[in-house]
């Protein structure tokens, strides 16, 4: 069962651990859209659509329709809907799937201060378009790295390892890089790498999707997912992510829950365009309550 929109994305855990600012809204924007008005825009839908009734994953979502991928937000979570049919509880944006940025630069129209998904939905989705991109996603982009359980990575030594790659403080490649995983698990399984030194406002962190494929096989992508300490209502003026092209995602098990995922181990082996390779192993040791 996927989670739903109000349980925290690994991205919205990751800005708090290094340290992102959300901006004070200066004042009252326009009222956030209720179910009617939200329902009216599904016309991918053949009747309204629950979230858990999708299959989810970090960006996408699988909802059913037949028509162009639409991209839909909460004031908490932003995701495209392939085949145009919006799960209930999301906003659609209006603009098309070739051009989701045509409200002024936005994908939904901004009033005096914010868009009517709220700033906290503003400041989300400007994060995701920065990571992923401005155009749609969905199930298998940026698919090229195998996946695979292997219990022995649990006895591997943390490490992060990086070449053709300068030291940067400001990613998980500098001299004592990070080997903290943060997984959320929906239909597919997410995890990063996160910076330990809080006090860094501005870099890239390493994301991971692993989606399951059928009879116990596993697909994943990575990319270097970048992170600034500010935002705005407007699309970033680049719109593709720098993601592996090859590698592979090794597993020390596959959750059966978010309960269940503390102790869990992954170990990547991944090159990027350009010669850098990544070779990590980390696991997910959640700090005593």
């Amino acid at each position: 069962m996927p989670a739903s929109s109000a349980d925290g994305s690994a991205r919205q855990i990751a800005a708090l651990a290094v340290g992102l600012v959300l901006l004070a809204a200066c004042g009252d924007g326009p009222a956030a859209p209720d179910a009617v008005e939200i329902e009216k825009f599904d016309d991918g839908c053949d009747h309204p659509t629950a979230l858990d009734e999708c299959f989810v994953g970090d960006f996408f979502a699988e909802c059913g329709g037949g028509g162009a991928p639409r991209l839909g937000c909460t004031d908490s979570d932003c995701l495209w809907f392939t085949g145009g049919c919006v799960a209930t509880g999301f906003l659609p944006s209006d603009c098309p799937a070739d051009h989701v940025c045509c409200a002024d630069r936005w994908p939904y129209p901004v009033g005096e201060f914010e868009s009517p998904i709220g700033h906290q939905g503003d400041h989300q989705l400007y994060l995701q378009l920065l990571g992923f991109g401005l155009s749609p996603w969905d199930r298998g982009t940026e698919l090229t790295l195998t996946g695979r359980v292997d219990p022995s990575v649990a006895s591997q030594p943390d490490h992060m390892t990086c070449t053709g790659l300068a030291p940067d403080p400001t990613g998980p490649c500098g001299a004592e890089p990070s080997s903290l995983a943060l997984p959320t698990l929906r239909d597919t399984l997410t995890i990063i790498s996160v910076l330990e030194d809080s006090q860094v406002l501005g870099g890239w962190y390493l994301w991971l999707e692993v989606i399951p494929t059928g009879g116990g096989t596993l697909s994943a992508r990575a990319c270097m997912f970048p992170f600034i300490d500010y935002w705005v209502t407007a699309c970033p003026d680049y719109g593709a992510p720098r993601c592996a092209d090859a590698g592979d995602v090794r597993l020390s098990r596959w959750p059966s829950s978010q309960a269940d995922l503390p102790g869990l181990a992954v170990g990547t082996t991944l090159v990027f365009p350009g010669g850098m390779t990544v070779d990590w192993v980390g696991r997910w040791n959640p700090p005593p309550p």
